[in-house]
């Protein structure tokens, strides 16, 4: 009996096998990320972890609009040669957008740095464009890779990715070289496995390189015309309601606040959150396929209620031992970070379960509520930081604040998208039941 439940659940080409491959990719690779991070802490400052989480946060806010959200319409059209088109369309806005950006830095190079009170990150500026373009070219082969369901494709570059991050980090490191190995490790373990990427595809691209042209890449950026519309305005307010806040808290209260605080946000989301990356992917390209709005719902109840069963307990776990962990793990000087795990904890468990499911408001064409979504997100986050530097609260107090504001919000997103699909509390009640009657009737089978 068990091995048949087995079989099933992890036969090639099911949902089940295709998060398994992602997730066992996101674990290996950032695995060797979460192991160098008592190395990093005691080769790196809190301050120069400030430097790289400014850095973090201006690639992923400048990253998030450099291909106008037309990525995420790859995987969509019903025929490869309309997606091959997207894929073009996707390349010439990322191209595009660093060559503005080239000239946006030469001319205010002086200028940025002053800007977000961070002048250590004065010599690394030029890595933002370079980071922009090759980020903005993997998420559009990322989207083509997810598109075919090479889905063992992607878990090895995330492989790459990590490992080639973490050793690169810590190199840099036992070098002295300041922040500098912090940023480019950071450049690696975002973009790296993307020559795999390319060249998974171009085989595909040499079959369908034909029905390329100008004329159709222009038709497909009038029929995706509510990804830049709306999706790249709601995904900039999402990049920005999480990134600002690091670059606010360097520039409004101290780098050293941002890097511990990058630093617990890492440490506590990045084990679950590979899993929830995993099942985003699989679950955009499984509810790509689907018209039907009722097996939506169902998908949705049935992903949230599987994401919460399975990380409630190690967060309510770490989040009692937090500080100590972190004194343990990362040395003197960063068991503040653990404390801030404590306040952060409600909010991650929302985030890492909300977050996978959030790209059916994409799906069901939901863009218009979902860029209301993000800047209600951003105002209040962004809000809560202005007004406790404008009051003066201490470190701890506005990272209660913040984490608390941010818990609220996800609920309400969550609300929010069970309420266009049409989904009952009851919903919950009986897909919970059946969760629960499975698992009771594998360890029965078990023992």
């Amino acid at each position: 009996m068990v091995k048949e439940l087995f079989c099933r659940f992890l036969s090639k080409g099911s949902e089940a096998h295709n998060v398994l491959l992602l997730v066992g990719g996101g674990v290996a690779g950032q695995l060797a990320l979460v192991l160098v991070l008592p190395i990093l802490t005691r080769l790196y400052t809190p301050d120069e972890f400030g430097v790289l989480a400014v850095y973090i946060g201006l690639l992923s806010i400048i990253s998030t609009v450099s291909c106008l959200s037309y990525e995420l319409a790859i995987p969509l059209p019903k025929t490869d040669g309309s997606a091959v088109n997207i894929l073009m369309l996707s390349m010439l806005c990322v191209s595009l957008s660093t060559i503005l950006l080239v000239i946006f830095v030469g001319v205010c190079s002086e200028k940025i740095p002053i800007w977000l009170n961070t002048p250590a990150i004065a010599p690394f500026l030029w890595l933002i464009p370079i980071g922009v373009f090759f980020s903005g070219v993997y998420q559009s082969f990322n989207y083509w890779a997810i598109r075919r369901k090479n889905f063992k494709l992607i878990a090895r570059t995330k492989v790459q990715q990590g490992v080639g991050g973490a050793c690169v980090q810590v190199l840099l490191g036992g070098l002295q070289l300041g922040p500098v190995g912090l940023i480019i490790g950071g450049m690696i373990s975002q973009t790296a496995g993307l020559i795999e990427l390319i060249r998974g595809a171009y085989q595909q691209y040499s079959q369908l390189k034909s029905r390329v042209c100008w004329k159709r890449i222009m038709q497909r950026a009038r029929r995706y015309k509510q990804f830049p519309k709306y999706t790249t305005w709601s995904a900039l307010a999402n990049a920005m309601s999480n990134m600002l806040p690091l670059i606010l808290f360097a520039g409004l209260f101290s780098p050293k606040i941002a890097g511990v605080f990058l630093l617990a946000h890492r440490a506590f989301q990045l084990p679950l959150s590979l899993v929830g990356n995993g099942v985003s992917q699989v679950f955009y390209a499984k509810i790509a396929e689907t018209q039907n709005k009722n097996c939506i719902g169902e998908l949705v109840v049935t992903t949230f209620c599987r994401l919460l069963m399975i990380s409630i307990v190690p967060y309510v776990i770490i989040i009692f031992i937090a500080p100590d962990i972190f004194l343990f793990l990362f040395g003197d000087g960063w068991r503040g970070a653990g404390i801030y795990v404590q306040y952060m904890g409600p909010w991650l468990l929302l985030q890492f379960c909300v977050s996978s499911i959030s790209r059916v408001a994409i799906v069901m064409e939901k863009q218009k509520g979902l860029l209301v979504s993000q800047v209600i997100f951003l105002v209040a986050r962004v809000g809560v930081i202005l007004g406790g530097s404008y009051i003066g609260m201490g470190d701890e107090e506005i990272i209660l604040y913040f984490a608390s504001i941010s818990a609220l919000l996800y609920l309400g997103h969550f609300v929010w998208i069970c309420a266009f699909l049409g989904i009952g509390f009851r919903s919950f009640l009986m897909a919970d039941s059946h969760n629960l009657r499975s698992s009771s009737l594998l360890l029965k089978n078990l023992f």
